[in-house]
C-alpha cells in the first residue's frame, strides 16, 4: 500500500516543473542554432549589437 505522503511526494510540483525545463532547454537550444545560421558564430562577440538607448 502506497503512504499518502509518498503519494503527494511523487507528484510533487518538480516532477511536473522538471519535462517543462527540459523542453524549454530544447527550445533554447533550437533558437541558438537557428540564430548561429542566421547570424553567423560571431555575433555573439557583439552581445549589445542593435541594441539602442535613447538619451532622453
Amino acid at each position: 500500500m502506497v503512504n499518502t505522503t509518498e503519494a503527494i511526494a511523487s507528484n510533487s510540483p518538480l516532477e511536473e516543473l522538471l519535462p517543462l525545463l527540459q523542453r524549454l532547454d530544447q527550445l533554447l537550444e533550437q533558437a541558438i542554432a537557428a540564430a548561429q545560421i542566421a547570424y553567423g558564430t560571431e555575433a555573439a562577440q557583439y552581445p549589445y549589437r542593435g541594441l539602442h538607448v535613447n538619451p532622453e
